[in-house]
């Protein structure tokens, strides 16, 4: 027997609360990469007392502590966490590839990549400087830096320093030459102050989003957004999330 014709529901309200379903969807999908930048960064100062323009690291290779995305086992990470709003333009040095290599990305909030750094990077191996600057920056760049215009005030980078074995002697020496990367405001290039590093190892911190957590709150944090794509689109996380009543 033929299952009977089902009415569908076209009325004003319906339709209306099925596009607001759809925006929510979109917004969530938009949101996730910030999200995930959120937690990280959340779970490094609750962890360890972390804080921006700062380097946290792990100081023997990870275990199940780490609680992030897609970590490797074989490697010891070192994660700035940079913020340019109120300090400027922030140099990231990193060191020539002779006692050990970098291997990561610089990245916006949103994790969209700034530049390669190390061997496949544009430094080559032979280390550099890199230079990242805040959203609409328009002063000159001084010679032999690497410039990288953000888009938002905050970003990190993920650096992996790999050991040749898992030996505690090739671990210490890969935290050891991973400790050379520098991270300083470019207006105190002349004098750098110490970087300063905070050991999450033992520090478990959740840095994984959930989905029955409200990612659309999280994912519209007051400090970044304003200057994050908010001209890019139509279909932008911001627009999605303005239909839903932000204010």
């Amino acid at each position: 027997q033929a299952n009977p014709k089902r009415e569908v529901d076209s009325s004003p309200a319906e339709l209306a609360a099925r596009m607001m379903h759809r925006r929510a969807v979109e917004a969530v999908i938009w949101g996730m990469p910030a999200v995930n930048y959120e937690l990280m960064y959340q779970a490094g100062v609750r962890a360890a007392d972390g804080d921006f323009n700062q380097i946290i690291y792990w100081s023997r290779l990870p275990d199940w502590k780490i609680q992030t995305l897609t970590p490797n086992p074989d490697a010891i990470y070192f994660s700035p966490f940079i913020n340019t709003k109120n300090i400027g333009p922030v140099v990231l040095d990193i060191p020539p590839a002779d006692a050990g290599s970098i291997t990561g990305t610089i990245m916006d909030l949103w994790q969209s990549p700034l530049e390669d750094v190390g061997p496949a990077g544009l430094d080559k191996g032979k280390g550099g400087k890199y230079l990242i600057l805040p959203p609409g920056y328009k002063d000159d760049v001084p010679d032999g830096f690497f410039p990288l215009p953000s888009l938002s005030y905050e970003g990190y980078a993920l650096l992996r320093s790999i050991p040749k074995t898992g030996s505690d002697s090739d671990v210490a020496r890969a935290v050891a030459y991973g400790k050379r990367i520098k991270l300083y405001p470019l207006s105190q290039a002349t004098r750098p102050p110490e970087t300063i590093f905070v050991d999450v190892v033992d520090g478990p911190g959740e840095r994984v989003y959930r989905n029955e957590k409200n990612l659309i709150i999280m994912s519209v944090d007051a400090r970044n957004f304003p200057t994050v794509y908010r001209y890019d689109d139509k279909n932008n996380v911001l627009t999605q999330v303005d239909a839903l009543g932000r204010t």
